[in-house]
């Protein structure tokens, strides 16, 4: 993976917290340099979302056309506008600076699997954007505590360790998910995660 246009003082703290997990950070040089690399199958190039300008939109092309199986994963301070079309093209992920500590692994991960990683609200906000002109029905909407227990089936916590962060029985949990699978229409804990990834 890949940091790009980080700022210095973030770039070593994102860099030791992704090498701790096992992934390999080759530099922003090599990028731009186009040196050949080993597993593009698995490259994730992380950008901050000011590199989504129109000014930057050339660079971002050239990268998809020299790493085509490159995964795109946006950092950013604030959800983006869903509307600004052109500015999601071509991305596969979004993680907020706000929730880096917690979310950038598994997002990360998820992207090596090849599935994306949409936070909730952007993911409600093409739903709705999908629902324009239709009829079909909203959304499913989850209770406050199945958004607390997804975000933690999120970080690959189990039945047990969830419970334990938020000091409810193992069997609630389960109850808990088993409500979640039914809004998602999914079968199991896995794609739960991928879907709403």
């Amino acid at each position: 993976m890949c940091f790009l246009d980080q700022n210095p003082l973030s770039l070593g703290l994102l860099t030791r917290l992704v090498q701790r997990r096992g992934f390999q950070v080759v530099s922003e040089k090599e990028i731009r340099e186009g040196k050949h690399l080993p597993t593009q199958e698995t490259l994730v190039l992380v950008i901050d979302e000011k590199l989504l300008s129109p000014h930057d939109r050339l660079f971002l092309e050239a990268l998809r056309m020299r790493y085509p199986k490159a995964k795109f994963l946006v950092l950013d301070r604030e959800h983006l506008q869903v509307e600004e079309d052109e500015r999601l093209d071509g991305i596969h992920g979004f993680v907020l600076y706000a929730e880096v500590r917690n979310m950038l692994i598994p997002a990360l991960r998820t992207l090596c699997h090849g599935h994306l990683w949409l936070p909730r609200a952007v993911l409600e906000r093409l739903s709705q954007l999908a629902g324009r002109g239709t009829e079909s029905k909203k959304a499913p909407s989850l209770t406050p505590r199945e958004a607390q227990i997804f975000t933690l089936l999120q970080q690959e916590l189990s039945n047990k360790e969830i419970g334990n962060e938020l000091r409810i029985s193992e069997r609630t949990v389960k109850f808990h998910l088993v409500n979640i699978f039914n809004k998602l229409a999914v079968h199991n804990r896995y794609a739960a995660a991928d879907g709403a990834a």
